[in-house]
């Protein structure tokens, strides 16, 4: 288990600015943060992504907010993936916040941890999850398609990613899958606008929910990660691949040599 603290100035009278204080109101703005991104939902702000090593699982830094708090993770963090068979589940605990150092800061933690089971309590928040089966290595997912059914997969389907109008899909799947649409399939133009917004970080729980009911008439907007993932599945699954020939697409004049 990894327990990570955010501590934040008290400021009362009698509460000496030391240093500490000024270099930790340099390095977390937490003003920025509220003004920003007060409408937005619990969720991962930014960065927080997960891939794995040499059968360990690294977590990039970044911002969660939960119960209006702005978490941070300053660092890349490792754990250690079980090696027992297993469905395995990476979670964050979130602590009621505590004053310390006699009042001089308000401490909010988090603790994070594999568990194994796919329950979440009202104060905890999923990152990954692993079907664990010994005898083969952790894989980071290559397609987008059949990451919820695979073993040895670290599978983000699940983590909430925080926008302005709610909960929405992890946006590093949801690059994988405009890649894989650029790649493979043809493409209308709602298909064009929202890959590019994929891949660009910026796809708000609204414009997810237009594109699927446009796609396949299906509204989605009070289903979870695992029925957006179908839904985004179905439509990929539907398209047609690709006429042209990657780096190929310019066509050459035939040639006939006379001898």
């Amino acid at each position: 288990m990894i327990t990570i603290e955010n501590k934040i100035p008290i400021f009362r009278r009698g509460n000496i600015l030391d240093k500490e204080v000024l270099d930790n109101m340099r390095e977390t703005p937490y003003e920025y943060y509220s003004l920003s991104y007060d409408k937005y939902s619990d969720g991962v702000i930014c960065g927080i992504e997960t891939y794995t090593e040499n059968e360990i699982l690294y977590i990039t830094p970044g911002v969660i907010k939960y119960n209006k708090f702005y978490y941070k993770i300053k660092e890349k963090l490792k754990i250690e993936i079980p090696i027992e068979d297993g469905d395995y589940m990476l979670k964050i605990k979130f602590l009621p916040p505590a004053e310390v150092e006699k009042g001089k800061y308000e401490k909010y933690s988090m603790e994070i941890q594999f568990v194994s089971n796919y329950k979440c309590q009202n104060n905890e928040m999923e990152l990954v999850r692993i079907k664990r089966r010994e005898g083969a290595e952790i894989r980071n997912p290559s397609i987008f398609t059949g990451i919820d059914k695979e073993y040895n997969i670290v599978n983000e389907i699940y983590k909430i990613t925080s926008t302005a109008s709610g909960n929405s899909f992890s946006a590093k799947l949801l690059k994988m899958y405009a890649e894989r649409i650029f790649d493979e399939k043809e493409m209308e133009t709602l298909d064009e606008v929202f890959c590019s917004m994929a891949l660009n970080d910026y796809v708000s729980r609204d414009l997810l929910n237009s594109y699927i009911k446009r796609k396949i008439r299906e509204d989605c907007s009070q289903g979870d990660n695992q029925k957006i993932y179908e839904c985004l599945r179905e439509i990929y699954n539907n398209m047609k691949n690709s006429r042209f020939i990657k780096n190929n697409n310019i066509k050459k004049k035939n040639l006939m040599m006379v001898e």
